[in-house]
Protein backbone atom coordinates (compact mmCIF):
# COMPACT_ATOMS: atom_id res chain seq x y z
CA UNK A 1 0.00 0.00 0.00
CA UNK A 2 1.26 3.45 -0.93
CA UNK A 3 0.67 5.77 2.06
CA UNK A 4 0.54 8.81 -0.22
CA UNK A 5 -2.72 7.44 -1.67
CA UNK A 6 -4.49 7.84 1.69
CA UNK A 7 -5.77 10.70 3.82
CA UNK A 8 -7.86 10.70 6.98
CA UNK A 9 -10.59 13.09 8.09
CA UNK A 10 -10.78 13.83 11.83
CA UNK A 11 -13.22 15.87 13.87
CA UNK A 12 -16.29 15.58 11.68
CA UNK A 13 -19.42 13.47 11.79
CA UNK A 14 -19.64 13.84 8.01
CA UNK A 15 -17.80 11.46 5.73
CA UNK A 16 -16.97 13.98 3.01
CA UNK A 17 -16.86 17.40 4.70
CA UNK A 18 -15.78 19.26 7.81
CA UNK A 19 -13.06 18.50 10.31
CA UNK A 20 -9.42 18.40 9.28
CA UNK A 21 -7.66 16.30 6.65
CA UNK A 22 -4.30 14.65 7.37
CA UNK A 23 -2.03 12.89 4.91
CA UNK A 24 -0.97 9.33 5.78
CA UNK A 25 2.81 9.02 5.88
CA UNK A 26 3.30 5.32 6.67
CA UNK A 27 1.26 2.11 6.85
CA UNK A 28 2.25 -1.14 8.54
CA UNK A 29 0.12 -4.21 7.76
CA UNK A 30 0.29 -7.28 10.00
CA UNK A 31 2.86 -9.61 8.41
CA UNK A 32 0.53 -12.61 8.82
CA UNK A 33 -2.53 -10.98 7.25
CA UNK A 34 -3.61 -12.67 4.05
CA UNK A 35 -6.48 -10.97 2.24
CA UNK A 36 -9.61 -13.11 2.17
CA UNK A 37 -8.65 -15.04 5.32
CA UNK A 38 -9.20 -12.11 7.75
CA UNK A 39 -6.90 -13.49 10.47
CA UNK A 40 -4.60 -10.75 11.86
CA UNK A 41 -6.68 -8.10 10.04
CA UNK A 42 -4.97 -5.04 11.50
CA UNK A 43 -2.78 -2.19 10.29
CA UNK A 44 -1.21 0.89 11.82
CA UNK A 45 -1.13 4.23 10.05
CA UNK A 46 1.27 7.07 10.76
CA UNK A 47 0.14 10.58 9.89
CA UNK A 48 2.41 13.18 8.34
CA UNK A 49 1.35 15.66 11.05
CA UNK A 50 0.03 14.97 14.55
CA UNK A 51 -3.66 15.45 15.29
CA UNK A 52 -4.52 18.43 17.46
CA UNK A 53 -6.85 17.21 20.20
CA UNK A 54 -10.02 19.20 20.88
CA UNK A 55 -13.58 18.61 22.03
CA UNK A 56 -14.21 16.73 18.74
CA UNK A 57 -10.82 15.01 18.28
CA UNK A 58 -9.43 12.79 21.02
CA UNK A 59 -7.58 9.53 21.58
CA UNK A 60 -9.15 6.35 22.90
CA UNK A 61 -7.49 3.79 25.13
CA UNK A 62 -6.98 0.29 23.79
CA UNK A 63 -7.90 -3.01 25.40
CA UNK A 64 -4.95 -4.50 27.28
CA UNK A 65 -3.32 -7.78 26.24
CA UNK A 66 -5.90 -10.56 26.71
CA UNK A 67 -8.50 -8.13 28.18
CA UNK A 68 -11.52 -9.86 26.71
CA UNK A 69 -15.03 -8.47 26.36
CA UNK A 70 -17.41 -10.60 28.45
CA UNK A 71 -20.07 -12.53 26.51
CA UNK A 72 -23.09 -10.25 26.20
CA UNK A 73 -20.97 -7.15 26.88
CA UNK A 74 -22.56 -4.15 25.12
CA UNK A 75 -20.29 -2.68 22.45
CA UNK A 76 -20.58 0.42 20.27
CA UNK A 77 -19.73 0.29 16.57
CA UNK A 78 -19.49 3.49 14.54
CA UNK A 79 -19.00 4.08 10.84
CA UNK A 80 -20.09 5.64 7.59
CA UNK A 81 -20.87 2.33 5.90
CA UNK A 82 -24.00 1.26 4.09
CA UNK A 83 -27.19 1.18 6.12
CA UNK A 84 -28.23 -2.12 4.52
CA UNK A 85 -26.57 -4.75 2.37
CA UNK A 86 -28.51 -3.65 -0.73
CA UNK A 87 -27.89 0.08 -0.26
CA UNK A 88 -26.09 1.72 -3.16
CA UNK A 89 -24.34 4.41 -1.10
CA UNK A 90 -22.70 4.77 2.27
CA UNK A 91 -24.14 6.95 5.01
CA UNK A 92 -23.05 10.61 4.70
CA UNK A 93 -23.13 10.99 8.50
CA UNK A 94 -21.44 8.94 11.19
CA UNK A 95 -23.78 6.31 12.59
CA UNK A 96 -23.58 4.07 15.63
CA UNK A 97 -25.11 0.83 16.72
CA UNK A 98 -25.04 -1.07 20.01
CA UNK A 99 -24.23 -4.78 19.68
CA UNK A 100 -23.53 -7.48 22.29
CA UNK A 101 -20.39 -9.63 22.21
CA UNK A 102 -21.20 -13.18 21.06
CA UNK A 103 -19.35 -16.18 22.50
CA UNK A 104 -16.62 -17.86 20.46
CA UNK A 105 -18.57 -21.12 20.56
CA UNK A 106 -21.87 -19.67 19.29
CA UNK A 107 -20.20 -17.81 16.45
CA UNK A 108 -17.62 -20.45 15.48
CA UNK A 109 -20.30 -23.11 15.09
CA UNK A 110 -22.16 -21.06 12.49
CA UNK A 111 -19.17 -19.67 10.60
CA UNK A 112 -17.08 -22.87 10.67
CA UNK A 113 -19.99 -24.83 9.18
CA UNK A 114 -19.83 -22.43 6.20
CA UNK A 115 -16.05 -22.73 5.80
CA UNK A 116 -15.11 -19.50 7.61
CA UNK A 117 -12.83 -20.25 10.56
CA UNK A 118 -13.07 -18.01 13.62
CA UNK A 119 -9.64 -17.54 15.25
CA UNK A 120 -8.33 -16.02 18.48
CA UNK A 121 -7.48 -12.77 16.62
CA UNK A 122 -11.21 -12.25 16.03
CA UNK A 123 -14.02 -11.14 18.33
CA UNK A 124 -17.69 -11.47 17.39
CA UNK A 125 -20.49 -9.02 18.13
CA UNK A 126 -24.06 -8.63 16.97
CA UNK A 127 -27.40 -10.35 17.30
CA UNK A 128 -27.90 -13.98 16.33
CA UNK A 129 -31.38 -13.00 15.16
CA UNK A 130 -29.82 -10.28 12.95
CA UNK A 131 -31.13 -6.76 12.49
CA UNK A 132 -28.15 -4.68 13.69
CA UNK A 133 -24.54 -4.86 12.53
CA UNK A 134 -21.68 -3.10 10.79
CA UNK A 135 -21.89 -3.16 6.98
CA UNK A 136 -19.80 -2.57 3.86
CA UNK A 137 -17.86 0.67 4.26
CA UNK A 138 -17.51 0.33 8.04
CA UNK A 139 -14.35 -1.81 7.79
CA UNK A 140 -11.49 -0.45 9.88
CA UNK A 141 -13.91 1.31 12.23
CA UNK A 142 -13.97 0.90 16.01
CA UNK A 143 -15.73 -1.63 18.23
CA UNK A 144 -15.71 0.05 21.64
CA UNK A 145 -16.35 -1.71 24.94
CA UNK A 146 -16.11 0.05 28.29
CA UNK A 147 -14.65 3.17 26.59
CA UNK A 148 -11.74 1.19 25.09
CA UNK A 149 -10.97 0.20 21.52
CA UNK A 150 -11.58 -3.54 21.77
CA UNK A 151 -12.17 -4.48 18.14
CA UNK A 152 -11.82 -3.27 14.57
CA UNK A 153 -14.59 -3.88 12.01
CA UNK A 154 -13.27 -6.70 9.84
CA UNK A 155 -15.80 -8.94 8.07
CA UNK A 156 -19.09 -10.80 8.11
CA UNK A 157 -21.56 -12.56 5.87
CA UNK A 158 -23.94 -9.92 4.59
CA UNK A 159 -25.06 -7.15 6.93
CA UNK A 160 -27.12 -7.94 10.02
CA UNK A 161 -28.01 -11.36 8.60
CA UNK A 162 -29.69 -13.76 11.06
CA UNK A 163 -27.14 -16.26 12.39
CA UNK A 164 -24.12 -14.27 11.19
CA UNK A 165 -22.96 -11.63 13.70
CA UNK A 166 -20.17 -9.27 12.68
CA UNK A 167 -16.55 -10.31 13.08
CA UNK A 168 -13.97 -7.84 14.39
CA UNK A 169 -10.20 -7.92 14.79
CA UNK A 170 -9.52 -8.58 18.48
CA UNK A 171 -7.39 -5.71 19.82
CA UNK A 172 -6.62 -7.60 23.06
CA UNK A 173 -4.99 -10.52 21.24
CA UNK A 174 -3.29 -8.24 18.71
CA UNK A 175 -2.11 -5.70 21.31
CA UNK A 176 1.49 -6.93 21.55
CA UNK A 177 1.86 -6.63 17.76
CA UNK A 178 0.24 -3.17 17.86
CA UNK A 179 2.55 -1.94 20.65
CA UNK A 180 5.69 -3.36 19.02
CA UNK A 181 4.90 -1.70 15.71
CA UNK A 182 3.93 1.62 17.26
CA UNK A 183 7.34 1.61 18.95
CA UNK A 184 8.97 0.74 15.61
CA UNK A 185 7.23 3.73 14.03
CA UNK A 186 8.29 5.98 16.91
CA UNK A 187 11.88 4.96 16.28
CA UNK A 188 11.49 5.40 12.53
CA UNK A 189 9.72 8.76 12.64
CA UNK A 190 10.83 10.09 16.07
CA UNK A 191 7.25 10.87 17.11
CA UNK A 192 3.89 9.21 16.66
CA UNK A 193 0.26 10.17 16.50
CA UNK A 194 -2.19 7.51 17.64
Amino acid sequence: KNPEDYKIRAGSKYCKEGGVIHQVRDIILHKDYKGGKWDNDVAIIWLSEPLTFSDVISAIGMAEVDEEIPNGGECIVTGWGKMSENATESSPTLRRVLVPKISQEDCAEVYNSHGYPITRTMVRAGYLEGGKDACQGDSGGPLVYNNKLSGIVSWGIGCAEPGFPGVYSNVATLREWIDTNINNLKTKHEKITV
